[in-house]
This record gives structure tokens, C-alpha cells and sequence, in this order.
């Protein structure tokens, strides 16, 4: 039998090109009495050699904070011990540039299976941010890759230059908890 053919998502490139408001400030432009929706497009070299975490998890949970949602990532062990816990925040407009992409991965990754809600405990850790989800598989097993970029430094830059998006987090699990994590991004 040979090897399972990689899924990937879209945003699995060396480069990509992100189109999104340059900020909350930025998004109405005065043009006389009309306005406009002003948007950027900008060329991101994603890193990806270094991450800042890499984990395996088997629990997930998703809260929506005003107009963020902050993702966790647990492992639980088989005998109840929580050993450890990753939280990230996306906003819902850089999540917004990413649901055709994202939704369409969730449609070819099959049916969703069982889900166990899960409560993180209360603990005093840091929220780590993040502008990018990519998503790949193999098999069973499905990996999760975050990033981040300085929206300063977008705004900043040329229509033609590149920015660096640095390597937030590797993340792998089963599939199953992949397809859930985008189900729970994008829920009302």
C-alpha cells in the first residue's frame, strides 16, 4: 500500500497573497459623500521551519470574545491528567478571509465524527494571536499550522513587497478534531 496522498489547504504555500481590510479605522474611506471599502492585498512569506509551539492535542474549545475567537488546544491524557493547554486568538476579520478556504477543506475532509465538548480549566496562561490557520492530512492524522504578521506593518507596506508570517504554533491531532475546530470557528 503506498503512502496517503496530503491534503492541504490553499494557504499551504511558501507565499500567499491575503486581501483583507487594513484595519478597523481604515475600512471607510471618504470618497465626496460615498464611501468605500478600502482593502490591501499584500504577499506573506510564511516561516516554515521555526514555531514558537508544537503540540499534539486531543481537545479542543472555541470562544467567542466580543469580535475574537480564542481557540484552545489540550491533551488529556488516557488516565484524566490535563497536561497541557494552548490558547490563540484570531480576529473574525482575518477569519472571514479565510472561510471559502477553510470551509471547502472541512467539505472534502469527509463527514464530522463525535464530538465531546470540552471546558479548559481556569488558569492563568497566555492568549497567543494568530492571522493565519492552514490546515493539511495524512491518513488520520490532521495538522494545523498558525501564523502571524504585524497588521502595522501591512498597512506599511508597498502593493509589491513581501512580509515575513511568523510561526505561531504546529499543531497535530486526528482528523476528526481538525474538521470540528473549523465547525466551531465558524458557528454562530
Amino acid at each position: 500500500m503506498g503512502r496517503p496522498k496530503d491534503q492541504l489547504t490553499p494557504y499551504s504555500l511558501k507565499k500567499i497573497l491575503v486581501t483583507y481590510p487594513r484595519s478597523t479605522q481604515d475600512q471607510l474611506m471618504t470618497k465626496g459623500h460615498e464611501l468605500s471599502l478600502q482593502k490591501q492585498s499584500l504577499t506573506l512569506s510564511l516561516n516554515r521551519s521555526v514555531f514558537r509551539f508544537t503540540q499534539f492535542f486531543n481537545r479542543i474549545a472555541v470562544e467567542k470574545e466580543d469580535d475574537i475567537r480564542i481557540m484552545h488546544f489540550g491533551y488529556q491524557s488516557s488516565q484524566g491528567f490535563l497536561m497541557n493547554v494552548l490558547s490563540i486568538a484570531i480576529s473574525e476579520i482575518e477569519l472571514k478571509t479565510q472561510e471559502k478556504s477553510l470551509t471547502n477543506y472541512l467539505r472534502s475532509a469527509g463527514a464530522l465524527g463525535d464530538f465531546v465538548p470540552w471546558i479548559p480549566p481556569v488558569s492563568e496562561r497566555p492568549i497567543h494571536v494568530c492571522n493565519l490557520i492552514n490546515m493539511s492530512r495524512t491518513g488520520s492524522v490532521g495538522e494545523i499550522v498558525l501564523h502571524n504578521f504585524s497588521r502595522r506593518m501591512a498597512k506599511e507596506v508597498e502593493e509589491k513587497a513581501s512580509i515575513e508570517a511568523i510561526g505561531i504554533a504546529l499543531l497535530r491531532s486526528r482528523t476528526d478534531l481538525q474538521k470540528h475546530l473549523i465547525r466551531l470557528l465558524f458557528s454562530k
